[in-house]
């Protein structure tokens, strides 16, 4: 599937290789409450405005790699249990998130919208409504 194909992507070759292979041009970010404070935003449109949301969501990180957990299609789009793990750029210590959901929409083989949510009970429902 496709979609798999993205978190191997993002881990051999990053967030740009991610962005210009599997990202729609049109591609949607959404973000739950409280996370524009790191992000700086918490809804982006364009390949080139989300790549510099992740670009500087990751900033801190060295070697980001995506691990995904678990997924399942709920009203046609993804339901994905993910997380984030790196290395601190200036500490130099192993980092890793918290799971993370993302609710994803592919459109003609690229992910048209991405959406994350802090839980995954909130993330199932955004998908079953579309």
């Amino acid at each position: 599937m496709r979609l798999l194909e993205t978190y191997d992507v993002w881990n051999d070759g990053g967030l740009d290789a991610v962005a210009r292979e599997y990202w729609h041009p049109e591609i949607e970010l959404e973000v739950p409450p409280g996370w524009e404070v790191l992000l700086g935003t918490n809804r982006a449109v364009g390949r080139d405005d989300v790549v510099e949301i992740y670009r500087n969501a990751t900033s801190a990180i060295q070697d980001s790699k995506v691990d995904l957990i678990d997924y399942e299609e709920i009203g046609g789009e993804f339901v994905c249990t993910m997380r984030f793990r790196g290395r601190g750029q200036s500490s130099g210590v192993d980092v890793e998130s918290v799971q993370m959901f993302q609710v994803i929409r592919i459109e003609d083989g690229l992910v048209r919208r991405l959406r994350f949510f802090a839980d995954l009970e909130s993330a199932r429902a955004a998908a079953a409504s579309g």
